[in-house]
């Protein structure tokens, strides 16, 4: 039983080698990934999320202080042209400095919608710009886990799907761009919220 256990694509190996690999976005088949050990991603997995629980936590106070539509457009565009090394990744020291760059700008985002909503609409009731905001966010990370996987399944590498999400983090980097300023209260017509 232990020896089937252990080498089970359901027992905690499999489980783990699957989800560090899905959340790398190289799949199996991925000669970067395959000759790291499973402790080597489990471990930058764990870095990633520590980073980017820190980055969670500071990014409001800089986008407070400084401009969030900035430290939004500098998440997006991180997290855009972050991704792409891990392709080309083969030491494990880099490997993990990857992990590194890439979890700060990936905890760097979300935590800006209300510091935004403030800017943008001053002190007003902010439940429903929100909640549109976290479901068009929330329907996009579903897309990000989808797309890929048919991308996958098509060439049988992630490496277009890492090629794909870089694209998109970007172009969302750039409509970031085109928001007005922060600096103006745009004052909302509450009659149709």
């Amino acid at each position: 039983y232990q020896k089937n256990y252990q080498t089970s694509s359901h027992g905690p190996q499999g489980d783990m080698g699957r989800c560090c690999r899905f959340f790398f976005g190289f799949g199996s088949g991925s000669k970067t990934v395959q000759h790291f050990q499973l402790s080597v991603l489990a471990l930058c997995l764990t870095i990633i999320m520590v980073v980017s629980i820190s980055t969670r936590f500071v990014t409001p106070i800089l986008g407070d202080s400084i401009n969030p539509k900035t430290i939004m457009f500098l998440s997006f565009l991180g997290q855009g042209l972050f991704v792409i090394p891990w392709a080309f990744t083969s030491d494990k020291w880099m490997f993990y400095l990857v992990g590194i760059l890439w979890a700060i700008p990936y905890g760097g985002e979300g935590t800006l919608f209300p510091i935004m909503n403030r800017k943008y609409y001053g002190f007003f009731r902010m439940d429903t710009t929100y909640g549109w905001q976290i479901l068009a966010a929330s329907f996009g990370m579903a897309l990000g886990g989808f797309i890929p996987g048919l991308v996958f399944d098509v060439t049988g590498v992630y490496v277009y799907a890492i090629c794909i999400s870089a694209f998109f983090s970007c172009l969302g980097a750039f409509v970031i761009l085109t928001l007005e300023t922060t600096k103006k209260v745009i004052r909302p017509s509450f009659n149709n919220l």
